[in-house]
Parts: structure tokens; sequence; C-alpha cells
């Protein structure tokens, strides 16, 4: 397990009336349990301002001490 900070954003913020986190996790999936979020498919991940892979697969992926993981809502807009 690694300790974490976790950054909301947007609605997710709102949702969970935090704006950062701090937590132990080994994957980001691990994260997305902590934090109750349902609608993981549908989240924006980032691993130290480095946006990952937007399949099921970002779940899984590892995270080590002092890693800064950013949770955002999907951006929409034209």
């Amino acid at each position: 397990m690694a300790r974490v900070r976790v950054r909301l954003f947007a609605k997710l913020r709102e949702e969970l009336g935090e704006k950062e986190i701090e937590l132990e996790a080994r994957t980001v999936g691990d994260v997305v349990k902590a934090l109750k979020i349902s609608h993981a498919n549908k989240i924006l991940v980032a691993i130290n301002n480095r946006l990952i892979d937007v399949s099921d697969a970002k779940l899984k992926a590892e995270l080590k001490e002092g890693d800064v993981v950013d949770l955002m809502p999907p951006f929409s807009g034209g």
C-alpha cells in the first residue's frame, strides 16, 4: 500500500465535499472504492499530472508512495 494524495475536481468535489484527500491505496481502483465513486468508468484519471488510459485498465494502475491522483468528470463543451 502507498500513501497517496487524491485531488477531486468539479462535480466530484461537490459530491464528496472535499477538495483533497490522503489515503492508502495500491491501485486507482482502490482509490475509487475508498471514495465510493459509482461512475468510475466515466471519470478522467491523472497520476502525477499525466492523464492515463480511459479504459477499465486505469483502475489497475499501480500507485507509488507520494503519488498524486487527480479524479475529474469528463470534459464537455464545444
